[in-house]
């Protein structure tokens, strides 16, 4: 039976970001309410540790070495953390955050990527983290710098910047980061490009970053987007495709089926994971690529003899390793814009990549970690978790065990 149930026009509640009481729909008053709203002004210090070190024979202090921070109040994270050594010079690192910067007017895109921060209640994601050195007379320098420029139209890194310092920099000659008038954000002119995140998944995930000069890496995520399984140096992330059948996603390559075998349906599981692809229910393929370059297309197979795959140079297939009944083939194709792997047998493991890269690729139990890694060479390593979730086995490909932990209790 339901308990009886008392409706009011009363609305109990918090606003946040906000003072006074916001207006509420036609019929409804306020009850008992309250307002959470940030400060602009002051600090908000948070603690001091002194850590002293002695001489075990004399008990006499040798070092000593003071830490503080101080919160910004507007985020309750730290805004400034200050380490005093023995020899009293004090290294400072100090953090500027969105709320830190007048936005009352943003015009160029550093700017706006600051605003969007803030619409998105990013307000913890640092802009501009300073390390400065201060002598016993109070003079400060600048020794290091990092700016993080964000993107205009989504919440996320766009470019790193860091200090290029030879020499430490008097802070009164240092421009700190801020917006003007104008609503331009303005930094120091000896900050340098070091990174840039040139795309992210749907779920706002890295999925490709350049870091100055123009080494390129991607990432491949699954799992509802949630764990990275691939890895990859030296390629551009619409050149890449990677799958072990595990989850929802196909790894960039086109599948037409979601049927997969496992253990619970024909005892087939796969060489990594629990899941492999029977190419009985479709061909898989990877459009997209360019006829002047070459690719990796490598695959583990329950077959005796590799696959097809139209545009393998001569030398290839090459066969590799067996194990548990897989086998590893390796092709190098070039002169085609699109690949397709198709034919009978079951395949794991499928990878594909520019000849001048290296991918690295991992499985997952989303409940317990990582269940397998598998090297740019295609070694495999595989994790086995005790009952508690925490790592207990790591097995080379063989199924040999290369290292076993246990746990004991103290006193055990």
């Amino acid at each position: 039976m339901l308990p009886n149930i008392k409706f009011t026009k009363e609305v109990n509640g918090i606003s946040v970001g906000t003072s006074g009481t916001p207006p509420l729909p036609s019929g409804l008053t306020w009850g008992n309410h309250y307002s959470i709203y940030y400060t602009s002004t002051g600090s908000v210090n948070n603690d001091t540790n002194l850590e002293q070190t002695y001489d075990n024979k004399t008990y006499t202090n040798n070092t000593s070495k003071a830490t503080s921070q101080t919160l910004d109040p507007q985020t309750l994270e730290s805004s400034t953390q200050s380490l005093v050594a023995s020899n009293k010079k004090t290294i400072i690192k100090s953090i500027k955050y969105p709320l830190n910067y007048n936005i009352t007017t943003a015009t160029d895109a550093p700017t706006l990527g600051i605003q969007k921060l803030i619409s998105f209640n990013k307000v913890k994601d640092p802009v501009e983290i300073l390390e400065i050195s201060q002598d016993t007379s109070g003079n400060q320098t600048v020794t290091g710098g990092t700016v993080l420029l964000y993107y205009k139209n989504k919440p996320e890194v766009q470019q790193v910047l860091s200090l290029n310092v030879i020499q430490p920099i008097p802070l009164a000659s240092f421009t700190q980061s801020s917006v003007n008038a104008s609503g331009n954000f303005v930094y120091d002119s000896r900050y340098v490009a070091r990174a840039s995140a040139d795309r992210y998944t749907g779920y706002m995930k890295l999925a490709q970053e350049t870091k100055i000069p123009g080494k390129t890496s991607c990432y491949i995520w699954d799992y509802k987007g949630e764990f990275p399984i691939a890895a990859i140096n030296n390629a551009d992330s619409t050149t890449v495709a990677y799958t072990s059948f595990e989850a929802d996603g196909t790894g960039n390559w086109t599948i037409p089926s979601t049927v997969r075998n496992s253990l619970g349906t024909n005892g087939i599981t796969g060489i990594t994971g629990i899941q492999s692809y029977s190419l009985s229910n479709g061909n898989i393929s990877k459009s997209g690529l360019t006829s002047g370059a070459s690719y990796v297309v490598s695959y583990w197979t329950t077959n005796a003899t590799p696959l097809t795959i139209t545009g393998t140079q001569s030398g290839y297939p090459t066969k590799g390793a067996t194990c548990n009944g897989w086998t590893y083939y390796e092709h190098l194709v070039t002169g085609v814009t699109s690949v397709t792997l198709s034919g009978t047998g079951n395949i794991d493991e499928l990878r594909l990549y520019p000849s001048t890269a290296q991918m690295t690729t991992y499985t997952y139990d989303p409940m317990m970690g990582m269940t397998s890694s598998t090297d740019a060479k295609n070694k495999i390593t595989y994790y086995e978790y005790d009952p508690f979730q925490r790592l207990m086995n790591i097995k080379d490909q063989n199924g040999n065990i290369v290292k076993h932990t246990d746990y004991h209790y103290q006193g055990q």
